[in-house]
């Protein structure tokens, strides 16, 4: 079975994060012709369920890799104990002070901020806002708002067993467990025996893309996409904003 394999920030989606008619409706024609359609997102499951009703992928790999769904059953989770948890909220708060921070679990997304006019929180699912002075659920990813780089390299330095790596369009820095990437998400997914790597063709832009890219059988980069990320892909399209994703399907589609 041939797997189209979707990052959704930068990728699918518009800069307003929004699917595109267009889109939708491209995708629709993908199924029909017998493509099984997926996510691989840096999104914690709950924040992505407008997404999933619109073209209801049957692979869901989210939170960067750390939880994949597959036709509705969750095949892996890699989460951090409580007792984890909780260490590395406490080296954030004790090197990083008093930062914006959020935790995706199995369900939720915890922070202790919410932006003044809020148009990035609720509209991303369920929200609980916590102190994190006694967090206990396990969490899938940490990230924490670090703007100055001397702090955050300090932060990086205290958790070398982990991922620290920051986001490119901002000052986000996300830490998970070293060997869990959107590529590691695609290997659980294909020991399933559903997939095969080589039938998987993946689309994406970022710095957590590129694994990924370079491990399907087809990796394509948006238009949009980091020199990094265009480096290491088979194709680069258009941008997310030009329907780069919909015009490449349709002519894909055509060829057939």
């Amino acid at each position: 079975m041939k797997l189209l394999l979707f990052d959704l920030d930068g990728t699918l989606l518009h800069h307003d994060k929004a699917l595109s008619e267009r889109t939708i409706k491209t995708l629709e024609r993908c199924r029909e012709q017998g493509y099984i359609l997926g996510i691989a997102t840096a999104r914690g499951e709950y924040s992505i369920g407008k997404f999933i009703d619109a073209f209801k992928p049957k692979v869901v790999i989210s939170n960067s890799g750390a939880q994949v769904r597959a036709y509705g059953e969750i095949v892996h989770t890699a989460s951090f104990p409580v007792p984890e948890t909780r260490r590395i909220l406490g080296l954030i708060k004790e090197i990083c002070g008093d930062n914006n921070i959020m935790v995706d679990t199995d369900g939720r997304e915890y922070r202790n901020f919410i932006y003044d006019g809020d148009r990035l929180g609720w509209d991303w699912g369920e929200i609980v806002i916590d102190d994190f002075s006694d967090f206990n659920v396990e969490a899938l990813k940490i990230c924490a708002e670090i703007p100055d780089p001397e702090v955050a390299q300090r932060m990086i330095n205290a958790i070398p067993e982990y991922y620290c790596g920051r986001y490119s369009d901002g000052f986000w820095h996300e830490i998970g467990k070293k060997e869990v990437t959107k590529a590691y998400g695609v290997e659980k997914l294909c020991e399933t025996g559903l997939f095969n790597l080589q039938d998987i063709t993946a689309f994406g832009d970022e710095f957590t893309d590129i694994g990924m890219l370079k491990l399907c059988g087809t990796g394509v980069a948006m238009g949009n996409a980091i020199p990094e990320t265009k480096e290491v892909a088979d194709i680069v399209i258009g941008t997310n904003e030009e329907d780069g994703v919909a015009e490449y399907l349709e002519v894909l589609l055509e060829t057939e």
